[in-house]
């Protein structure tokens, strides 16, 4: 009998412990859904700021203040500051008084911040960090928002920065009632920064999650925490296991106490579970009356069977005047399930006065001894729509203004553009204007050297020819700065005799080097693989160096050098280094020094001359061919070392190529057996007709000239010519009209017709190839450009 009785008194002990550990388990419960309501509250008002920054990036600290000022000043607000940090940089504080010591700080020089920052980025999601110890004082939790813009082209989208709100964590976790807000239930946190059961325990003992305790948890933006509960002062001791062996051995003598001790322990049993039920029902509301939002108990028919003195002053009536009324008679045209599941509703309610209000409404189920029912949080967000309307009114106002000034981008843009097209007509129509009497100053000048001159004349002439010379690099610097502005600056991919090079830069600025006195070396490059790439470009970056290094040194040496500065498979970069003793230059001037236009002395007092274009010019073409292009000194007086890079290709077919026929060299005359060949000349300026008819009679051909495309049409028609030498620009008709004309003249269709004329571009040299021309030699030219063209094209007629 004994042991019955204690067997008894074991499942009721055992019972009262169950019913511990529920009543334990639906406070926590409850808890968890105020801390969550209230932090997923205030994690959307955070989340409403990224629209903000979508449309006006560039928002300074005023406009980022008024944005969040609603934030921070609703009712029942933990937060405590929002801070915005493009590129990981705080710029942005509200409110800025009293946090001024964040402006300018850096995530990355924050080990403890940086982390969640990072892991923010990197996943593109909220995350919640912390709680942690901040810079402005104090412990809170951090939520950050990670911020991607759409990149200008519209493919794709860049990191711009993070939004950061600091909540008072102290402050939140008190209106939920933690960790002391029940006197009944001991709670610990852990999961600190979102991590969990694998986080630190940041509230209460952590000697709470090993006393078996009740577990919740509460996910975050990014992770979450799990809470953990124990009744005060621990679980009850649960009966020693020795009862069974001390009820044999009292047995006989407890016998006849069975009926009277098991009368006493069934009344002490309906008794406690009476007190209990009580007790229960005082501890719900007590934490119904300690719950900061109006908070309705329901059962599953939806009848409020609880509220709380906040939820009569939220619905405007006395307090107990809500029991028995429906949540529908107050909340019209909500559809809600009243068992089940956590709800989140939202809609409009009506006080018992008629005023009505927005609610936003979360339901949890609430299990108790008395049964289960649905735990309803109810929430006025008037002010909180009241917010939204205005961050939407700014959002449409930075939307029109975003339109307004894409609008006068967009003609900003068109009037660049048609600007660019001026210059370009400009600059074709002033080349072909100086080209054109600039051919005849070279051509005239041949002519009368060849019809002999005294030595005073001769020297003269020279002084002439090299002005000439002076005045065509120029030209020739403008159109190539103005071809790689443009964008019609082309490539070539032929290969490359990297020492054949040097030699010819060697021997053209030679002369110029030796009559000041100064020493040009080259230094063989290493041996490197056969390469591929644009040898003129690459010419022409030398000699720009070269003539500069010669201009500016006064006594002493030049040297030019290339070396390899990286490797992969299929291709080099190169550098190519131009360093000479001359003057020096200080930092200022080497910071200026490749913008265009610029000189290392610009004064009205300068020594040397220049245009200031071919610096600029070689950083361009380096830059076309992948590299770029600088300059470094140690100072006045040490001397300059100029640099470009090349990124040229590995020429892996040279082997099957075979060597190259060299195409250097002095023209050749054309061989006597062209002598007496027709050729037809086209040229409307009378000097220039004359100085190439009489190269052209030098060379032995028989020339025939007229002014215009449609004498040249009718000469076409009349002659069976071997070449003919056509104008672009002439009245009446010019050469491309002319030329499609010709080509459909019987026995034309092959005849080589070749353009002279003062137009240089690639656009005009397209234009010529496609109306059927064969070749292009843009004036000025020499006798033996003229003669090469005419060897070449007159051997292919032949």
């Amino acid at each position: 009998m004994v042991a019955l009785g204690t067997v008894g008194e074991w499942l009721i002990e055992r019972q009262a412990n169950a019913e511990l550990r529920v009543d334990v388990q639906n406070r926590l419960g409850q808890a968890r859904e105020r801390l969550a309501a209230t932090l997923y509250a205030h994690v959307q008002l955070v989340r409403g700021l990224v629209s903000v920054v979508h449309l006006d990036p560039d928002l300074d600290q005023r406009r980022f203040e008024i944005a969040a000022r609603p934030l921070l000043e609703g009712g029942g607000s933990y937060l405590r500051n929002i801070a915005a940090a493009p590129d990981l940089v705080i710029r942005y504080m509200a409110p800025l008084k009293g946090n001024e010591r964040a402006i300018g700080l850096a995530y990355r020089d924050l080990p403890g911040q940086f982390a969640s920052v990072e892991r923010a980025r990197l996943t593109r999601q909220m995350v919640a960090a912390g709680p942690v110890k901040l810079v402005q004082g104090g412990v809170g939790l951090i939520v950050r928002v990670p911020i991607y813009l759409p990149d200008t082209s519209g493919r794709g989208d860049h990191f711009w920065g993070t939004v950061s709100a600091v909540i008072d964590s102290d402050r939140l976790l008190a209106s939920v009632g933690l960790p002391d807000g029940d006197t009944t239930m001991e709670v610990a946190i852990r999961g600190r920064d979102g991590l969990g059961s694998r986080g630190e325990v940041f509230l209460g003992r952590p000697e709470v999650f090993d006393q078996s305790p009740v577990l919740a948890t509460l996910e975050l933006p990014g992770g979450g925490w799990q809470l953990a509960a124990i009744p005060r002062g621990g679980w009850p001791a649960t009966a020693p296991g020795a009862w069974p062996l001390r009820a044999a051995m009292l047995g006989v003598i407890l016998t006849v106490l069975w009926l009277f001790w098991a009368q006493t322990r069934w009344v002490r049993a309906s008794a406690l579970a009476a007190e209990r039920q009580r007790s229960a029902a005082r501890q719900m509301t007590s934490m119904l009356e300690a719950a900061p939002d109006a908070t309705l108990l329901v059962d599953r028919h939806g009848t409020i069977v609880h509220a709380n003195l906040e939820a009569c002053r939220l619905f405007r009536t006395a307090h107990g005047r809500l029991e028995g009324m429906t949540v529908v008679a107050l909340m019209p045209g909500l559809k809600a399930e009243w068992a089940g599941e956590s709800q989140r509703l939202e809609g409009e309610a009506r006080a018992i006065d008629g005023s009505r209000f927005p609610f936003e409404m979360s339901l949890a189920p609430v299990q108790t001894v008395a049964g289960a029912y649905m735990g309803c949080a109810v929430r006025d967000v008037t002010d909180r729509r009241k917010a939204d309307e205005e961050l939407q009114m700014h959002r449409q106002q930075l939307e029109s203004l975003v339109e307004a000034r894409t609008r006068e981008l967009s003609q900003a843009k068109e009037a660049a553009e048609a600007a660019n097209v001026a210059k370009g007509h400009f600059l074709a129509n002033i080349s072909h204007e100086i080209r054109t009497p600039l051919n005849a100053v070279v051509g005239l000048l041949h002519l009368i050297r060849r019809a002999g001159v005294p030595p005073a004349q001769a020297a003269r002439m020279d002084a002439v020819e090299a002005a000439s010379a002076h005045l065509l690099r120029i030209i020739n610097a403008l159109l190539d700065l103005a071809k790689i502005d443009s964008g019609k600056q082309e490539l070539d991919s032929m290969p490359i005799d990297l020492p054949a090079l040097l030699d010819e830069v060697r021997e053209i600025m030679g002369g110029r080097a030796e009559l000041k006195g100064l020493t040009l070396h080259t230094w063989p490059p290493e041996p490197l693989p056969a390469l591929l790439g644009d040898a003129t470009l690459i010419r022409q970056c030398l000699l720009n160096y070269v003539s500069n290094a010669i201009k500016f040194t006064e006594q002493g040496q030049v040297e030019i050098r290339v070396h390899q500065v990286a490797a992969e498979p299929r291709a080099l970069t190169l550098c190519f280094e131009v360093e000479d003793s001359g003057m020096g230059l200080d930092a200022a001037t080497q910071a200026r020094l490749f913008q265009p236009f610029e000189q290392a002395d610009g004064s009205s007092t300068r020594q040397h001359g220049g245009t200031g274009l071919g610096l600029v010019l070689t950083r361009r073409m380096a830059r076309l061919m992948g590299g770029d292009a600088g300059v470094r000194s140690a100072g006045p007086g040490h001397g300059s070392v100029f640099w470009f890079t090349a990124h040229l290709a590995i020429d892996t077919q040279a082997t099957e190529r075979g060597p190259q026929e060299a195409v250097d060299g002095p023209p050749r005359p054309l061989p006597a057996r062209f002598a007496g060949l027709p050729v037809l000349l086209a040229d409307d300026e009378p000097v220039n007709r004359l100085i190439a008819q009489t190269l052209l009679e030098e060379a032995g051909l028989r020339v025939t000239t007229v002014t215009n495309g449609e004498e040249a049409v009718e000469a076409a028609r009349a002659t069976p010519f071997a070449v003919i030498l056509m104008d672009l620009q002439m009245p009446r008709m010019d050469g491309i009209a002319a030329t499609a004309a010709i080509r459909q003249l019987p026995g034309h269709a092959q005849t080589p017709i070749l353009a002279l004329t003062a137009n240089a571009f690639p656009q005009d040299r397209a234009r010529c190839l496609a109306a059927g021309m064969n070749d292009f030699l843009a004036k000025p030219f020499g006798p033996a450009e003229l003669v090469a063209m005419l060897e070449r094209w007159v051997k292919a007629s032949r």
